[in-house]
């Protein structure tokens, strides 16, 4: 019976292990920091400013839409961040608690972070006149590609390329 139960224990232990491995990864990777932060996200509003082609109105709308959009998102992250840590904390406290309510915030955050990113595409589209609807095309696969991390910008680990013996 104390072997069963020992390897109860291993069992969650390592499956909680993982999740807090692929939350930390998620959360803390340094490629998606930078472009939710100034770096990439910088350079980024400069390539969808020439991909749109504003005019000096629409781009001083644009500029506002993105600041306040980039805002919303660095607030969220924080809320996020603030809850994920003592929810991976547990862990060294022993008790073997998860906090379900933690889970449900951070995925609600979540939600809202994908509604807001939505809402912030539509109101750029707003912004335009029908000749540069195109152009918006364009930009919003672009800017999937970036959300996304699309692996055509980034290229697989060393163990993962087929030149690797």
């Amino acid at each position: 019976m104390k072997k069963l139960e020992f390897y109860k224990i291993g069992l969650i232990t390592m499956v909680v292990l993982n999740l807090g491995l692929v939350s930390f990864l998620v959360f803390n990777n340094p490629q998606s920091h930078s472009h939710s932060h100034d770096g990439e996200d910088g350079h980024f509003r400069k390539r969808a400013i020439q991909i749109l082609d504003l005019d000096k109105e629409q781009l001083k709308q644009f500029e506002e839409l993105a600041t306040l959009h980039h805002m919303k998102m660095i607030k969220m992250e924080d809320q996020q961040k603030e809850l994920l840590r003592p929810y991976f904390n547990q862990l060294s406290t022993g008790d073997g608690v998860l906090n379900e309510d933690s889970r449900k915030k951070v995925s609600e955050l979540d939600r809202q972070k994908l509604e807001l990113t939505y809402n912030h595409f539509k109101e750029v589209n707003a912004i335009l006149r029908p000749d540069q609807y195109p152009n918006f095309e364009i930009f919003l696969s672009q800017a999937i590609d970036e959300l996304l991390m699309d692996e055509k910008s980034s290229p697989p680990p060393p163990h993962l390329r087929r030149n690797h013996k």
